[in-house]
């Protein structure tokens, strides 16, 4: 009995210690995701909460997953070179568009534009209209926290970690996947 709870301990203290780090960089080549905490607040709403996978370079390509809480099919949103694409899993489609605030705005709430977008997360720059709160990460690359509110709308970023993306699949392309119905953006009811 004493030696079933002795492994029992040490398996448990080996779990506790197995996690990983915020700052720890997984080894790899592939491009390097941060997986933040989300919440999602606008005015007179309760604030919403969810994890979300962000890859950013300058001056205007960016992919972002939006994965809910609890189950549920993810939606992610690629833009690059002026164009974006938001995918929607659950509907199996391609909302199609141009990098503007749309854009954002239909993953987040939050009305700013692409290249505004990934100004602010990598440099800090602060969009017009807007108030941000950037914490950690060297200029041009991703931030431990983050926080953008610009009427009515707020998203508040915390890093949990950081992960190794696909070195097969392009990012901040504005490109829909093949096989996919592709709609405009601007038919999304989100």
């Amino acid at each position: 009995m004493r030696r079933e709870a002795i492994v029992l301990a040490t398996i448990a203290l080996c779990a506790c210690g197995a996690g990983k780090k915020a700052s720890q960089v997984p080894e790899g080549d592939g491009p390097l995701v941060a997986v933040y905490r989300a919440e999602l607040a606008r005015d007179e709403e309760p604030a919403r909460k969810a994890r979300l996978l962000v890859w950013a370079e300058s001056p205007d390509k960016l992919h972002a997953e939006l994965l809910p809480p609890v189950g549920g099919s993810p939606l992610t949103l690629d833009a690059g070179a002026g164009r974006a694409v938001l995918l929607d899993a659950s509907e199996r489609t391609a909302y199609v568009g141009d990098a503007g605030p749309d854009a954002i705005a239909s993953l987040t709430g939050v009305r700013i534009g692409v290249p505004e977008a990934v100004a602010a997360l990598l440099a800090g720059a602060v969009p017009e209209g807007a108030r941000i709160e950037r914490d950690g990460g060297a200029e041009g690359a991703l931030p431990d926290h983050f926080s953008i509110e610009l009427s009515g709308a707020k998203l508040g970023l915390t890093r949990i970690r950081w992960e190794r993306g696909s070195k097969t699949k392009a990012l901040g392309t504005g490109v829909p996947p093949d096989g996919w119905p592709v709609r405009p953006l601007a038919e999304l009811s989100r």
